[in-house]
């Protein structure tokens, strides 16, 4: 599914797959970024909102794949939790853009962990119900300085 957050807005425009929001304790899929997210900077950095698994209070349990702008077709990529309402934060490493980017996300009894590509971490956490899927989101403060384009199958 393609995604497309607007210039100067935070969440992605409304996609069908939205109408069915509940998730199972694991997503695997592909993730593609389009190439203007390695160039995308603004004035106030914060880490970019990809896909993840929440709990009804997104704040106090869920987990995240989030990304930031590193440069020439190069974007960061980091494993971002909510853990009983204290977030923690675990970069990964640097991916491409244009490159469908394997991934997986696992909320499990005791634990929360994220790979993308090469790149794995786990946390302690717990299991939480329901589940809801995440979807792109730009920024904390800030928005989208262009046009994000972001494919997730």
């Amino acid at each position: 599914m393609k995604y497309i957050i607007k210039k100067g807005e935070h969440f992605s425009q409304f996609t069908w797959n939205r109408l069915w929001p509940f998730v199972p304790n694991i997503i695997r899929g592909k993730i593609k970024f389009g190439h203007e997210c390695g160039t995308a900077y603004v004035t106030q950095p914060g880490w970019n909102k990809l896909t993840g698994i929440s709990s009804a209070r997104i704040h106090k349990n869920s987990v995240r794949i989030v990304w930031q702008p590193a440069g020439y077709q190069m974007v960061r990529v980091a494993f971002y939790a909510y853990i009983n309402g204290k977030r923690h934060i675990i970069e990964l490493g640097t991916i491409s853009t244009n490159y469908d980017w394997p991934y997986k996300i696992v909320m499990a009894e005791m634990n929360y962990s994220v790979t993308i590509g090469f790149y794995r971490a786990t946390l302690f956490g717990r299991h939480v119900y329901p589940r809801f899927r995440c979807f792109p989101y730009f920024g904390g403060r800030s928005t989208a300085p262009a046009d994000i384009n972001i494919t997730i199958n």
